[in-house]
């Protein structure tokens, strides 16, 4: 029979290991750096497919691995390339220009070079024609939002284990301590 109080001692450090697993959870994509998004050689055509409504950025990945190998060029995305981007019909969707955002972690950085609007799922083509030399780039939804909810998410499920950890160790450890004495006296030596 198991202690009075060593099962709640035990559900607190079950709640602190849930609490960490939070966290790792919340810190691991900021960590890891790797990104999901198909990354594009130019200059040269692309086609990408967008799969619901919102604001697309073009990126220029300056740092990056692409098809196994390292890719480093310049920060700054040379104004002698042009950017196109058009819908299957041809409609041309003007790029409006916003490279305030930036994304840097570990081996990977990315700079926007612009934006679209888009207010449904397209398949779209992106062609980037000029002198500038090879560059990485990709085209995607913002996701900033998502992720820090995700993140904020997370964090306050790590914070309300790790809060029902603490206490129920404590509890644990009261229960523990305030055991009743056994009926029998302890042996003499």
């Amino acid at each position: 029979m198991m202690p009075k109080g060593l099962r709640t001692l035990l559900t607190g450090v079950a709640f602190l290991v849930l609490a960490i697993m939070a966290l790792v959870a919340a810190f691991k994509p900021m960590v890891r750096g790797e990104s999901s998004e198909q990354q594009f050689r130019v200059p040269g055509t692309f086609q990408v497919s967008t799969t619901e409504p919102g604001r697309y950025f073009l990126w220029d990945n300056t740092r990056t691995v692409i098809d196994g190998a390292r890719f480093k060029t310049t920060d700054k995305f040379p104004e002698t390339l042009v950017v196109t981007v058009t819908d299957a019909e041809g409609t041309h969707y003007p790029l409006d220009d916003s490279t305030s955002l930036s994304w840097s972690v570990g081996n990977h950085r990315k700079q926007s070079i612009g934006h679209v609007d888009l207010s449904g799922p397209a398949e779209m083509q992106v062609s980037i024609e000029g002198e500038g030399g090879l560059r990485v780039v990709s085209f995607s939804q913002s996701t900033l939002l998502n992720n820090l909810g995700h993140f904020f998410r997370r964090l306050a499920v790590a914070g309300v284990c790790g809060l029902l950890g603490v206490i129920g160790i404590i509890w644990g450890a009261v229960k523990l301590m305030r055991r009743a004495p056994s009926s029998q006296p302890p042996p003499l030596p």
